[in-house]
């Protein structure tokens, strides 16, 4: 351990050796360490670089396009599973960017009452106009296009390296954003990989969460066909699972409400064979809340009945709140046995 000596001429004491002095350089004036200085990107930067930049930015478009580099150097060096994860990474980096400058502007998830029907309200979101490119549809999410790069870059690295599993999690993560974007036919294709890859994973419990976005989403668009039968198998597969078998009535009921949305009062006998289905399957299903509405909603839709309709949906409504996925097709139902026929978009008002 070297000995300082006093400098006579400054009144300080200056380290003895090299090493010393180097190392007394790096401290401020104070005594503090220095602030390292900002360091240069480019291709070809070692990871440790690159990494290192990424953190100390201060935008998440910086860190993720510090990543984004990052990643490149990683495949050049045939890591993919790291250069997986550095898409990834960029991935949360622009996202972050995204929250920062849209703000929280999501709508609340409570949904509507029984009495909102009755008013005619609606809690249908408007969608975006589909002649508009990608670019434009994402006009208020400017760097969702960054998210959906950087996620299908890791996509196809997990992908290569056989990580179907966290391939499926990206393809997930990019299905949530095209939701989030008002893409929702795009998110119904990535909801619909996602959920074959985790099921080829044998992962049921979080290919039945993809597969019930698909659902759901698929009778957003007026696919109910689709929709219904996606409901219809997960509730089959509840009923048989000791852990999920209490909630296989709520799958059933929105499989119903997708049968009545398509079929209305107009084909009343596929309506009822599809109740007679979902009541075999589930015995508990007969005689308990869901399956009493979705039979008076049943007769009612026969009966072209929308004040019948609106009595049962508020005495179910009264007990069990309904959400506003469940209260957008209902609206649809509603508005097409009130006028005798085919509902066009079914978001207008009802008074």
């Amino acid at each position: 351990m070297c000995e300082p000596r006093l400098c006579v001429r400054r009144g300080w004491k200056q380290p003895a050796c090299a090493h010393a002095r180097e190392t007394e350089k790096q401290r401020g004036p104070h005594g503090t360490p220095r602030a390292p200085a900002r360091l240069p990107l480019s291709p070809t930067s070692p990871p440790l670089i690159i990494h290192h930049h990424a953190h100390s930015t201060h935008t998440g478009k910086e860190a993720g396009g510090a990543y984004e580099k990052l990643a490149e150097v990683q495949t050049k060096l045939d890591a993919k599973h790291e250069a997986a994860s550095a898409c990834v990474e960029a991935a949360k980096c622009y996202q972050k960017t995204d929250r920062a400058g849209t703000g929280d502007e999501e709508e609340e998830e409570g949904g509507q009452s029984g009495a909102s029907l009755l008013s005619g309200g609606s809690s249908a979101k408007q969608t975006p106009d589909r002649s508009f490119p990608l670019l434009l549809t994402l006009s208020h999410l400017s760097l969702s296009l960054d998210v959906l790069r950087a996620l299908h870059s890791a996509v196809g690295h997990y992908t290569d390296i056989g990580r179907l599993g966290m391939a499926a999690r990206s393809l997930r993560d990019v299905a949530e954003t095209m939701e989030k974007g008002g893409l929702k036919e795009e998110a119904i294709e990535f909801f619909t990989q996602a959920g074959d890859l985790y099921a080829g994973e044998e992962q049921p419990s979080e290919a039945n969460k993809c597969r019930l976005r698909v659902a759901a989403l698929s009778a957003e668009v007026e696919r109910y066909a689709p929709a219904a039968a996606i409901f219809e198998e997960v509730g089959a597969a509840a009923v048989d699972n000791p852990l999920l078998k209490y909630g296989a009535k709520g799958h059933f009921l929105n499989a119903g409400i997708c049968v009545l949305a398509a079929h209305g009062g107009d084909d009343p006998v596929a309506v009822g064979a599809a109740l007679d289905r979902y009541e075999a399957a589930d015995g508990s299903l007969a005689g308990s809340r869901e399956g009493d509405l979705l039979r008076a909603l049943a007769a009612a839709a026969a009966g072209r009945d929308p004040d019948a309709f609106t009595s049962a949906l508020a005495e179910f409504d009264a007990m069990t709140r309904l959400d506003a996925w469940k209260t957008a097709l209902l609206l649809r139902v509603k508005k097409r046995i009130a006028g005798g026929g085919a509902a066009e978009g079914g978001e207008e008002d009802l008074t």
